[in-house]
């Protein structure tokens, strides 16, 4: 039901003025500007649970499987990743600073090119020189102690910080900032389940076969971990509508020509006769999570 809604607030943005203001919110409108909410506020969760999920899996994944011992890697190595990851941020901020009118994706596309030319390079590279000290990786200590850093102050005001710093407003940078700071969760579920998993037979008789560590983790140990991961994403949607509201009522995150279900009931606070721009938006906001909660109980049942 909530997807049919969203679709079908795809085909209503030209009904409506951009700015709540110049709307004069009829039963009509009010119909119209609820389903144009749903439809950005299940765009922008979806797509930031997305890219949380993302982040947490594979960081959980490597930081269970590996721990601290197990992944070794030479100085220069460490060096390359680090000079290359020092050039793509060096390339996205002068990118957003110097051009108003860069283009967020074509800017991430273009430091995921230079990433993957780096590490075909950084292999060619690396059958020519004589790693004899191999030093060890210590990726559960860094990705452990990255989140407890992230989890010392609450979400909630690292996005509004990050939000209202960027002088632009948009949707996608939305997306990016409530994605790259709601991963901790899902990474330290992964990392337990990854801890469980892998001390099994099956896992233990791949490592026998000398099947690759990569093909380990994404053929054994990710389907056998992924059901308690899509509970917490499951939450984790209701969640990020919540946030998004939340912004969207403070006037933070999306542009001011963005019709969301915050921005409906901030204008309906300003108009108290008018009960039911504050109501139907409410309203919308808790069959979301409610229903995306339904889903995640019925998947931890499952």
């Amino acid at each position: 039901m909530l997807a049919c809604i969203s679709l079908i607030g795809f085909g209503f943005d030209s009904f409506l003025p951009n700015q709540p203001s110049l709307i004069r919110w009829s039963t009509y409108d009010l119909a119209i500007g609820v389903f144009i909410g749903v439809k950005w506020s299940l765009f922008i969760a979806i797509l930031a649970m997305f890219i949380a999920s993302t982040i947490g899996i594979t960081l959980g994944l490597l930081s269970g499987y590996f721990q601290n011992t197990k992944y070794k890697v030479s100085w220069v190595g460490i060096l390359w990743v680090a000079l290359t990851l020092f050039c793509c941020c060096f390339y996205g901020i002068y990118m957003n600073t110097s051009f108003q009118n860069a283009n967020g994706v074509s800017i991430l596309v273009t430091i995921l090119i230079v990433i993957a030319i780096s590490r075909l390079l950084w292999a060619i590279i690396a059958k020519f020189i004589q790693q004899k000290k191999n030093r060890a990786v210590p990726i559960d200590s860094l990705i452990s102690q990255t989140i407890e850093i992230m989890n010392s102050t609450p979400k909630i005001i690292i996005i509004v910080v990050l939000a209202a710093l960027v002088q632009q407003s948009s949707i996608g940078v939305l997306i990016w900032i409530i994605g790259l700071t709601s991963w901790t969760g899902i990474a330290r579920i992964m990392r337990a389940e990854t801890l469980k998993c892998k001390e099994k037979f099956f896992i233990e008789s791949a490592k026998a076969m000398g099947i690759k560590d990569s093909m380990i983790l994404l053929k054994y140990i990710l389907p056998n971990t992924i059901k308690p991961i899509l509970v917490i994403i499951s939450f984790g949607v209701g969640s990020v509508v919540l946030i998004e509201s939340s912004l969207s009522f403070l006037g933070i995150g999306v542009s001011r020509d963005t019709i969301t279900l915050g921005k409906i009931i901030a204008y309906g606070q300003n108009n108290i006769d008018n009960w039911e721009l504050t109501l139907l938006p409410g309203f919308a906001i808790f069959v979301i999570v409610y229903g995306f909660n339904i889903i995640a109980r019925e998947l931890k049942l499952d």
